[in-house]
C-alpha cells in the first residue's frame, strides 16, 4: 500500500539518474471509480514542472525515476477537470457518503488499478497522523488500524478550494452536525442551499442557518418558501430570528413574521426595537429563570422539560413574581447542591447586569472583567428582559473569526 504521504518529498531521477527535482503534488481527473494520477507536478529551483505520468518508469517510497531526461520529458497541460491532490484533498474535511459523516482527509492511499497508479481511498484515521509524522512504527501503536473510505464514495464541491460534498438523500443528513451541514450549505448558491435546507426538518434547518454567515443567512432566507421560512425561523433563537428579519425588504419581513406565530412574533418584535450593536439587539429572551422558593429538584425537573425550548442555559435566573431579578445560580452549583435545599439559599444576589441600551463595547467589558459566560440585561425596575451570551457579542466583535 502507498500513500500520498509517501510521495510528497520524494526525489524524481532522470534516466540518466541525475536527480532533477522533488515532488510537490499529483494530479488526478475528477472522473468515476478510481481516478489514476495523470501527472506529477516536480519542483527545482522554485521552478515547477508538470511531468506526464507516462514519463514515469518507477515509483517508491521516497523515490521516483523517470523514463527519460529532464530535456526531453514532454510537459503535462492541466485540464479543466483535474485537481492537484494534497492541494485540494490532504488535511482538507470531506464527507462519508457511507459513514453520513464529515471527517479529515488524513492521507491519500494509492493503489494499481490495471497496471495504472491510481487513488483507492482516503485515510481518516488517527495512525495517518502518527505515520505522517514518523512515529506509527511504536509496537504500542500497532493495534490502531488505518480508518479507509473508499474514493467512489465521495464527490468534489467546486470551489476555490474544493471539499468533497455528500451525494445521497438529503434526509440522512439528520444525523451530521450543524455546523458540518452548514459547511456544505456555504459552498451552494441561495436557490440550491434554499431548496437544500427545505428537505431537512425544520429544527435541523434552523440550527444549520445558526452557523451560516450573516450574509448567507439573508440569501438563503429570502429563496425560502413564506412557511418554510417561518417554520425555521420558529425553531431558531430569538435573537438571531430577528437579526435576520430586521435586514428583509419590509414585504418579505412582514410575510415571514405572519408564519411566525403570536408568541414567537411577539419576542422577536421585543427584539426588533433595539439596535442591533446594543445589549437590547443582542440578547435572546428564550433564558431559563426560576422563582427563590424552588428546589434543587424541581429545578432539575424544569431544565430536563425546557432542554429544547432553550438550547442554551449558561446560568440560572432567579426572579420574583413580578419578574425582578433577585439572584443567579451557576450550573455547576445546581449540581452539587442537595435536592431540599431552595434557590433563595442557594443563589448569589451580587448580581452584573447591563440595561438594554448598553453598547457592545460595554458589554464586552463586563463579561471579560468577571469572567462570565452571559450576562443578564435588566431595564430600570430591574426586571429581566434577556441575557447576552458571550458567543454573540464575539460574533458581533469579530464576525471573520
Amino acid at each position: 500500500m502507498l500513500y500520498l504521504s509517501d510521495l510528497l518529498k520524494a526525489r524524481i531521477y532522470d534516466n540518466a539518474n541525475q536527480q532533477i527535482g522533488i515532488l510537490k503534488d499529483v494530479i488526478v481527473p475528477l472522473s468515476d471509480g478510481f481516478p489514476r494520477l495523470t501527472a506529477y507536478v516536480m519542483e527545482h529551483n522554485k521552478k515547477v514542472t508538470c511531468i506526464p505520468s507516462k514519463a514515469v518508469e518507477l515509483i517508491g517510497k521516497g523515490i521516483i525515476t523517470l523514463n527519460t531526461s529532464k530535456q526531453t520529458s514532454d510537459q503535462y497541460q492541466l485540464r479543466q477537470e483535474d485537481i492537484l491532490l494534497r492541494r485540494s484533498i490532504l488535511d482538507r474535511q470531506i464527507v462519508d457518503c457511507d459513514g453520513l459523516k464529515v471527517v479529515r482527509a488524513n492521507d491519500v492511499v494509492l493503489g494499481k488499478v490495471q497496471s495504472d497508479l491510481a487513488v483507492l481511498s482516503i485515510d481518516v484515521g488517527f495512525r495517518a497522523i502518527l505515520r505522517r509524522l514518523g512515529i506509527d512504527r511504536f509496537p504500542l501503536l500497532n493495534r490502531l488500524q488505518d480508518k479507509l473510505i473508499p474514493w467512489d464514495a465521495m464527490t468534489l464541491i467546486e470551489s476555490a478550494m474544493p471539499q468533497l460534498k455528500l451525494h445521497s438523500e438529503k434526509s440522512k443528513l439528520q444525523h451530521l452536525h450543524p455546523a458540518d451541514i452548514a459547511n456544505l450549505v456555504e459552498d451552494l448558491n441561495a436557490k440550491r442551499a434554499a431548496a437544500f435546507l427545505s428537505a431537512l426538518h425544520p429544527h435541523m434547518a434552523a440550527e444549520v442557518i445558526e452557523e451560516i454567515r450573516d450574509e448567507k443567512q439573508l440569501a438563503i432566507i429570502q429563496h425560502l418558501d413564506g412557511d418554510k421560512a417561518g417554520e425555521i425561523l420558529k425553531d431558531m433563537s430569538p435573537d438571531q430570528a430577528a437579526d435576520i428579519i430586521v435586514d428583509l425588504p419590509e414585504e418579505a419581513a412582514q410575510k415571514v413574521i405572519s408564519y411566525l406565530g403570536t408568541e414567537n412574533g411577539e419576542r422577536i418584535m421585543e427584539l426588533l426595537s433595539y439596535e442591533e450593536r446594543e445589549a437590547g439587539g443582542l440578547m435572546t429572551n428564550q433564558f431559563f429563570a426560576v422563582r427563590p422558593e424552588a428546589s434543587v429538584k424541581d429545578v432539575k425537573h424544569l431544565l430536563i422539560r425546557d432542554k429544547e425550548k432553550i438550547p442554551t442555559i449558561t446560568y440560572i435566573y432567579v426572579t420574583d413574581k413580578e419578574r425582578k431579578l433577585v439572584g443567579v445560580l451557576s450550573l455547576r452549583t445546581l449540581s452539587i447542591s442537595h435536592d431540599r435545599q431552595r434557590m433563595a439559599d442557594l443563589m448569589v444576589t451580587n448580581i452584573f447586569s447591563v440595561p438594554p441600551t448598553a453598547g457592545i463595547k460595554e458589554i464586552a467589558a463586563t463579561l471579560t472583567k468577571y469572567d462570565l459566560l452571559s450576562i443578564s440585561v435588566t431595564d430600570q425596575d430591574q426586571k429581566l428582559l434577556g441575557v447576552v451570551m458571550i458567543d454573540d457579542v464575539m460574533r458581533e466583535l469579530f464576525p471573520e473569526a
